[in-house]
Parts: structure tokens; C-alpha cells; sequence
């Protein structure tokens, strides 16, 4: 009785976590998950206490200012999207209002594994909601959802997910092209490309255009083909009755988002689902959070 007792207060235990946005390390058991989330957000409150007595502080190789944090108001704005589209309000981090989120940026997250993540936001959204094409609250739910899917350490659908957050379909559809470190960097320097050879060899200007437009569709293409691995799956969990398909695969790896959209049937997902919580609790947290209230055949 006392065991049972534990294993449901455990239970609740994480299903309290996976909602506050803590995914769990593949291997890990729930004592060692409870054990780094409050180890995460023992080390945040500490870093608050120096900031506010300081005034300033260093965090992640970051100064930010006590003045500069973003407000609560302003992250229960992203919270409203994170937890519409993915059933999480992510309490974990530190947020603060600068400018070293570079010139064309509007925000960015820092992030170590153990450590809270450090999100960035452009200093001018603290006095109004929008900056060039962006939104304050798109912005930072999109940031909330690299933090939450950091601990899959699996970036390859992760824009995806973080660019669902955005009202305008265009990027919805086309801003999770720059997936890694490179991308954008190869990008710019094929941009570049025409000019250099416009003085070195003029003759070959022409031709310099063309790496440029093969990255540039392999770029898209990649995009499109990663939308379109979610949306077959979160299609297939729509099917099996699923209300919130989305939420359920934004704590998926992109093999299992891949294997779900290749299930024929309800009962061949079940099979999975049992097969996978068997080992992972990951997989027990998605099964306890979403199996229970949408589809009650999953035991």
C-alpha cells in the first residue's frame, strides 16, 4: 500500500514537471528527474538572490541587469501559447530584456544542460509588443520551446515546434529553415559569393549565383519534409482520438515522431506506447498525461 502510495505521488510529481515544461533525460528514473529540476531551479533562485542584491550579474557568460528582467506579465503572455499549442507553462528560467541578441535579432535563449536557460529579448519590448515582424509573446514562447525540448538533445524538428508559435503562416511554414549552427552562416557567405566574384572574375558572375539557390532549396526542402513528418504524425493521433496530437509529439524524438506517422491502427500505437513506457519515463509521463484524459483504451 505504502509503495503504491509513493509510485502515485511520483506520478503526480511529474506530470506536475512535464506541464511546468521539464522533459525528462532519456534513462532517467523519477527520483533522478525531480532530483535535476530542483537542483535547476535551486540554482536559479540563488542566482536571483545575488542579482537582486548585486543589482547586476554574470549568468551563462551573459551580464544582465535586475532592471532588465522580464516581468511576470510578460511571460504569462508566452505562456498562454506555449500551454494552447503544447500543454506547458515553462517556470524554469531567466528572462531579461537586452540587446545582445545581435542586430537582426529579437530573441535568443542561452542554455546549459543542469543549468536554468538564460532567454534574451530585445530591449526595445519592454515598452511595446512589437518589433519589426515580430511579436513580443511570439518571440518568447518560441524561446520557452527550445528550453523545454533541450533535454530530448534532438534540434532536428525543434523549429518546427518553436515556429508554431508564430500568428503569421509564413513563418509557421518556412522559418524552421535554419536548423543548425551553419545554416544561416553558409547562407550568407553563398550570398556573398556573387559579389567577391564580381572583382575577382567577373566573367564567372553568373554561375556564382547557383551554390546559393541549391543551399537555399536544400534548405526548403528540408523544412518542408521535416512539416511534413509532424503533421503525418500528429494527423495519425488525430485519428486514434487524440484532442492535442501536437502537444503529444512536441516531447517526442523525431524516431518516434517518424514511427507514429507510420502506424496503420490504434491498437498498433497502444502496443508502441507500452513498449516504449516500459523502459522510458518520458514515455510514461506522455502516456499518464495525455492517454488517460483523450483515449482511455491505453492502460
Amino acid at each position: 500500500m505504502g509503495r503504491q502510495y509513493w509510485k502515485s505521488k511520483a506520478t503526480e510529481l511529474c506530470l506536475e514537471l512535464d506541464r511546468r515544461g521539464f522533459i525528462p533525460i532519456d534513462g532517467e528514473t523519477a527520483a533522478e528527474f525531480v532530483a535535476r529540476v530542483t537542483m535547476i531551479e535551486n540554482c536559479r533562485d540563488q542566482f536571483l538572490e545575488t542579482l537582486e542584491r548585486d543589482g547586476s550579474g554574470e549568468y551563462l557568460k551573459m551580464k544582465v541587469l535586475a532592471s532588465e528582467r522580464i516581468p511576470e506579465t510578460v511571460r504569462l503572455e508566452a505562456d498562454s501559447i506555449t500551454e494552447r499549442l503544447y500543454d506547458f507553462t515553462f517556470s524554469g528560467g531567466l528572462g531579461f530584456f537586452s540587446d545582445s541578441v545581435g542586430f537582426l535579432g529579437g530573441g535568443l535563449t542561452v542554455g546549459m544542460q543542469g543549468k536554468a536557460p538564460l532567454f534574451l529579448l530585445r530591449k526595445c519590448f519592454a515598452a511595446r509588443r512589437k518589433w519589426s515582424l515580430y511579436y513580443r509573446d511570439e518571440l518568447l514562447s518560441h524561446e520557452l520551446c527550445h528550453a523545454a525540448r533541450q533535454a530530448l538533445d534532438d534540434p532536428s524538428l525543434e523549429e518546427v515546434f518553436a515556429y508554431g508559435t508564430s500568428p503569421s503562416r509564413f513563418r509557421r511554414l518556412f522559418g524552421g529553415c535554419f536548423v543548425g549552427y551553419w545554416d544561416p552562416i553558409v547562407f550568407l557567405m553563398l550570398a556573398l559569393l556573387p559579389l567577391a566574384v564580381s572583382f575577382l572574375a567577373p566573367g564567372f558572375t553568373p554561375h556564382a549565383t547557383a551554390p546559393l539557390g541549391g543551399w537555399t532549396l536544400f534548405l526548403v526542402v528540408r523544412n518542408l519534409w521535416s512539416r511534413h513528418v509532424v503533421t503525418r504524425a500528429a494527423n495519425r493521433l488525430a485519428d486514434f482520438g487524440f484532442e492535442k496530437p501536437m502537444a503529444m509529439l512536441f516531447r517526442m524524438r523525431r524516431d518516434e515522431i517518424v514511427h507514429v506517422g507510420e502506424l496503420r491502427d490504434k491498437g498498433e500505437f497502444e502496443r508502441y506506447v507500452n513498449l516504449k513506457s516500459a523502459k522510458s519515463l518520458r514515455w510514461n509521463i506522455i502516456r499518464a498525461h495525455f492517454g488517460r484524459t483523450t483515449h482511455r483504451t491505453i492502460p
